[in-house]
């Protein structure tokens, strides 16, 4: 992971106003960030991608016609190469389907794997979007809550065997690396989650679009990858958004290894009219797995220092406020809890005094109460920044 010669200059600052979600808000939720504010909410990076993908959407660009394309096979090597090589999970490129966001594919899987009124076990806190869909679609949620012990958040297994005898459970929704709490779940947690899963055949529907920003000491592990087993009650979605910073482009990669579950899942994508990519996204997943390795791991080893430098600052600045242990993700999970303020009071502080955004941490349910998660892929200029304005408003008593 460490670099020697930077041939990337992730300390440039780029204006993204009028240009992204991040920095101008969400217009469906009629929120505007103000232009003296700071944006380090939304999980995407404030970096220009890499050299290769830019240079493979101006090709096609240049080319001047964006018709329907096919899926080519190109891409879904590049994607198999890229897990066999880092992470040493040999997936069949027929495994592969495309849908627009990971979103997208637990929606389609939720719809043709259960019925309204089944179950879902989640793990909170955990990201809104995961735990919203499934409700909105009259399916149940069960709480499988995580555990927080000394700085660490860990599974409850032992809650998770009472749980999966609940009758019309059906789909565990499973975050590998986990979001917002930054864990890398290790093999041995994900073995002993997918004993306990197979024993009631639930089916394990895994978010790993986190996988490939793991910190020094922690690896990535594929869901699928620890048995075959795990692999035919699995289905596991990636995608090259946070790695590469494409998440616009809209290319997700779905890997189900079970033949049936994956006619059912292509069947239910097409029911809804998800049946191929657009233009770009073959053309940018393979410019990333198969062009841009080495930008990647400069921008890790950017991400993981403003991790250190974060941490340093918050123990020396604001040590009320707690730094969760971060393993993998670009996200670090600050406990403001010290300081007794109610959850929606405290993020209407953060943005009005501090002039900060975030994501608070009420948003990943009710254990996020008292936090608030921060993104770090972002030139150090703008995290410092940010940091010190948050530090005006939380400095120690």
């Amino acid at each position: 992971m460490t670099t020697t010669t930077k041939l990337w200059d992730f300390d440039e600052i780029i204006n993204r106003k009028g240009k992204s979600l991040k920095w101008d808000g969400f217009s469906r939720k009629g929120e505007v960030i103000a232009d003296d504010m700071i944006s380090l909410s939304v999980a995407d990076m404030d970096f220009r991608t890499a050299p290769p993908i830019r240079e493979a959407l101006q090709q096609q660009i240049d080319h001047g016609i964006y018709g329907y394309v096919n899926s080519p096979t190109g891409y879904k090597i590049a994607i198999k190469n890229w897990f066999s090589t880092r992470y040493n999970w040999e997936i069949d490129t027929k495994w592969i389907l495309h849908t627009p966001t990971i979103i997208n594919a637990v929606a389609v899987a939720i719809e043709e794997f259960t019925q309204p009124g089944d179950k879902i076990i989640v793990q909170e806190p955990l990201y809104g979007p995961l735990v919203a869909w499934p409700k909105m679609n009259g399916r149940d949620i069960i709480n499988n809550n995580l555990k927080f012990e000394e700085n660490k958040y860990k599974m409850d297994f032992g809650d998770l065997m009472r749980k999966i005898h609940i009758p019309r459970v059906k789909i565990l929704i499973l975050c590998n690396p986990h979001n917002p709490t930054g864990r890398v779940w290790t093999k041995d947690e994900l073995h002993q989650l997918g004993e306990i899963c197979n024993r009631k055949n639930i089916l394990v529907i895994s978010d790993e679009i986190h996988c490939d920003i793991t910190f020094p000491g922690h690896d990535y592990t594929p869901y699928a990858s620890i048995s075959e087993e795990c692999a035919q009650n699995s289905i596991i979605c990636t995608a090259p958004g946070k790695s590469f910073n494409l998440a616009g482009i809209h290319q997700s990669n779905i890997i189900i290894p079970n033949d049936k579950l994956r006619a059912s899942f292509q069947w239910n994508n097409v029911r809804k009219g998800l049946m191929g990519p657009n233009i770009f996204g073959p053309i940018v997943t393979e410019a990333a797995y198969g062009k841009s390795e080495e930008w990647f791991d400069e921008a890790l080893e950017y991400i993981y220092q403003n991790y250190l430098f974060l941490k340093k600052f918050i123990e020396e600045r604001m040590p009320m406020v707690k730094v969760v242990e971060t393993e993998g993700t670009y996200l670090a999970w600050l406990d403001f809890s010290a300081f007794g303020i109610p959850s929606l009071e405290l993020g209407d502080i953060i943005k009005s005094k501090a002039k900060v955004v975030l994501n608070h941490g009420y948003e990943f349910g009710k254990l996020g109460s008292g936090f608030e998660r921060i993104c770090m892929a972002c030139p150090r200029e703008i995290l410092q920044e940010g940091l010190e304005r948050l530090a005006s408003v939380f400095k120690s008593e």
